[in-house]
């Protein structure tokens, strides 16, 4: 396989030089699109189908078929990254999070107990308050581990004793943590999962009291943003968008649905349908905020 750039250097070289155009934080080689790139159809005799791979600092690859998509893949998450903090730069609120005690971050908890469509949902902070926000976007889209374990923290004690009181009044022991997913291409985009990284790092005493099931529960459909819809609108957005991967291990068990923010409580609805079509129990949709 040949790559050709037609009147540009090498994205090796683009990468390692120095800049062409500077921007704040952006550097324009980092932006240069790809779509300059041609891939020949010619193989060299004896390669094989296989995958990218980094050795000795150079990147190889002979399954010349995925190559543009995995290109474009990383390119568009490295876009996305600087996009977000040009236009989104991390905060004094950001860097007040980071150095914040779980103790003093715990005091803004508001723990609510609530009803969607007959489903029992629990959430412990208000999502409009500033360094709660600032909190979940800073975890939802950089991915910011420091916050999101301190989130953890938090959420982590208080589904605890929230489970321990069901254990005691109703047969709830041992239920599946579903994080909600995202879609193939979003999580790809992304780069991540947010509420699996935020069930990731949840402490031990409710890893002990759950089964964690990532991949139990699938997103099937892109769907558009849920932020901008009408309440109306979100229902019919999110409709058919989830499925069960294995019904057997679902079947018969009480789930707890983990999200970072739940309001209209639509995804929490018809992630609920889709459980209870597959033979699930009772099920708690918990989340970081409301």
């Amino acid at each position: 396989m040949v790559l050709r750039t037609p009147q540009f250097p090498t994205l090796t070289a683009l990468r390692a030089g120095p800049p062409l155009f500077t921007a704040g934080k952006f550097r324009f080689p980092d932006l240069l699109p790809l779509f300059f790139l041609r891939i020949s159809s010619r193989r060299p005799p004896g390669a094989k189908r296989g995958i990218l791979q980094i050795e000795n600092g150079k990147e190889t690859c002979n399954d010349y078929s995925t190559l543009p998509r995995k290109i474009m893949t990383l390119s568009l998450k490295r876009l996305f990254e600087k996009l977000f903090d040009f236009f989104l730069p991390q905060n004094e609120l950001a860097k007040r999070l980071e150095a914040m005690p779980i103790e003093e971050l715990s005091k803004l908890a508001a723990p609510r107990r609530f009803t969607q469509a007959g489903i029992d949902c629990f959430a412990i902070f208000r999502y409009e308050d500033p360094l709660i926000r600032q909190a979940i976007l800073e975890v939802k889209y950089r991915g910011n581990k420091t916050i999101a374990a301190k989130l953890a923290a938090v959420c982590g004690y208080a589904l605890f004793e929230e489970l321990s009181e069901k254990i005691v009044f109703g047969e709830f022991n041992k239920p599946l943590l579903l994080p909600v997913p995202l879609s193939k291409n979003r999580k790809r985009e992304r780069g991540f999962n947010q509420t699996e990284l935020l069930a990731s790092l949840l402490p031990p005493e409710i890893k002990n009291a759950v089964s964690f099931a990532a991949d139990a529960l699938i997103k099937i459909k892109d769907t558009k943003t849920q932020v901008f819809l009408k309440r109306g609108n979100r229902r019919k957005n999110i409709a058919g968008a989830f499925k069960v991967s294995n019904p057997a291990a679902v079947a018969g068990r009480n789930t707890v649905v983990f999200d970072d923010v739940i309001t209209t409580g639509a995804t929490s609805v018809e992630i609920a349908r889709t459980l209870r079509a597959a033979g699930a129990k009772k099920i708690l949709c918990f989340a970081v905020a409301y």
